[in-house]
């Protein structure tokens, strides 16, 4: 047995040994190099455009932030499931002087309420009810969708939760893609909608109950004139029109619109009229959002927007809020994921599945994003792409054959370009000048892109030991 075990150890330090010789070399030509690495990245930022940046954003040169950082895992015992997720948050200060640019202090974990966790037991029978999806084989169950989903949220819903509890914090540091995510989420909660089974779906607000149509609305219709979202084009023409509607409805006044009229006022093409009458025929049919008088759409039909719509989205926030709520801070003798609803002075108990805690996300996501909006808060997401390549197998290759650059020596044939471009940072750290990117994101800049990753950093490592302790 002795010698089995010796056996084993011998065969991991010689493989061990040959991996870190051949890092070693990797290294070694990554010194050899490192002048030709410095033709692919841009260094620094001008210190005065990011004065000016700050100033014109915030109104001053010095704001709070809050890195926020999720975490996830689950265990089995027995017959039982249980899931943890959680969101940490760190508050820290920037400042933007005339002389060092962009500078931090230490970031300080956040007490209280602002730090969000859940732990979910479940029972081995009942995980089908909540993580399972129907197909034609039948239900599929994904138990490691549960705690991804509660931990996305969580990050989220500590963002939003933040600027009411400190209107003082100017930029959120996220470690996600914001654009990634919305483009998932509105795709993915589609079925849950279309089969009115939302666990919103009926929850009474002090603006009255969510309807499915409050939710379809909530799924796209966000609009911001300044950025003119939506358009009022493809499959967000009906959206850009109910907006209209909602607009031409203010001060609690019911306006009647043609078609014509409508599409004039939405800057839309003229040759968009048919569609436009056609999208919200049939949106009307199905959730009979216009007044009763106007059942029979044709190109000379006038509109009129019942005075509820105007209210889907306080309707859908309200009740997204107090359903998360309900699972990061649940009620003694509650499960975090049974909801209670009373409709008809019923209570109707309910699962909160997977897939309703993707749509919590994606409203958490827009009320962040609203709020960034209303009150110019800057929110920064972090994309961490390990497997790209295409920087060193295909970019480089091409601008070599084309003239455009002229290397000494060949690069060290790492696998991704993020372990030859953190490998290079680290070697040759003294040389470099933060905020460094490759020439491929030199037209998008951040001036705090610096100061964002070395928070993160910090923040990783401190939420680790948090953790630990806990």
């Amino acid at each position: 047995m002795i010698a089995e075990d010796d056996k084993v150890i011998k065969i991991i330090q010689s493989s061990t040994r040959g991996l870190l010789a051949s890092f070693r070399n990797k290294t070694q030509l990554l010194k050899e190099c490192s002048n030709d690495i410095k033709m692919l990245i841009r260094e620094g930022y001008d210190i005065n455009t990011a004065r000016e940046a700050a100033k014109n954003l915030f109104g001053k040169y010095n704001v709070q932030f809050i890195a926020i950082d999720g975490t996830q895992s689950q265990d089995q015992a027995l017959d039982m499931l249980v899931f943890y997720a959680g969101a940490f948050g760190y508050l820290g200060k920037l400042d933007f002087t005339d002389n060092k640019g962009c500078c931090y202090n230490e970031p300080s974990e956040v007490e209280g309420t602002l730090n969000t966790s859940a732990a979910i037991p479940l029972h081995e029978e009942d995980v089908a009810s909540v993580a399972g999806k129907k197909t034609e084989g039948g239900v599929e169950l994904d138990t490691g969708r549960l705690p991804s989903s509660l931990m996305h949220l969580a990050e989220y819903y500590m963002a939003v939760k933040t600027f009411y509890e400190n209107p003082e914090i100017k930029v959120v540091l996220l470690d996600k893609t914001l654009s990634g995510d919305v483009a998932h989420l509105v795709w993915s909660v589609s079925e849950i909608l279309d089969t009115d089974t939302c666990i919103l779906q009926g929850i009474k607000t002090e603006y009255g109950s969510v309807s499915n149509l409050d939710l379809q609305l909530a799924r796209i219709l966000h609009p911001n004139n300044l950025l003119q979202i939506p358009v009022a084009r493809s499959h967000l023409i009906k959206y850009a029109a109910i907006n209209r509607l909602i607009e031409e409805s203010k001060n609690g006044t019911t306006a009647t619109i043609s078609y014509e009229d409508l599409l004039n006022k939405m800057g839309a093409k003229k040759d968009r009229l048919s569609k436009l009458v056609e999208e919200i025929t049939d949106l009307n049919k199905r959730y009979c959002f216009l007044d009763g008088s106007n059942n029979d759409h044709h190109l000379r039909c006038t509109l009129s927007l019942k005075q509820d719509v105007k209210n889907y989205w306080n309707r859908v926030y309200y009740a997204s809020m107090k359903l998360s709520e309900h699972i990061f801070n649940t009620p003694e003798g509650k499960h975090p994921l049974i909801y209670e609803n009373v409709e008809d002075g019923k209570k109707n108990k309910n699962w909160i599945t997977a897939d309703d805690l993707d749509y919590l996300t994606l409203v958490m996501i827009y009320a962040l994003l609203r709020l960034a909006w209303e009150k110019n808060v800057l929110v920064v997401g972090l994309i961490k792409d390990v497997a790209a390549a295409e920087l060193m197998k295909s970019v480089v290759p091409i601008l070599q054959r084309a003239g455009k650059i002229k290397l000494s020596s060949g690069f060290p044939t790492f696998n991704s370009d993020k372990m030859l471009l953190q490998t290079s940072s680290v070697i040759n750290a003294e040389s470099t000048r933060t905020p460094w990117r490759t020439f491929e994101f030199d037209a998008c800049v951040i001036p705090l892109a610096a100061v964002v990753m070395k928070v993160m950093t910090k923040v990783m490592k401190m939420m680790k030991l948090t953790t630990r302790q806990k």
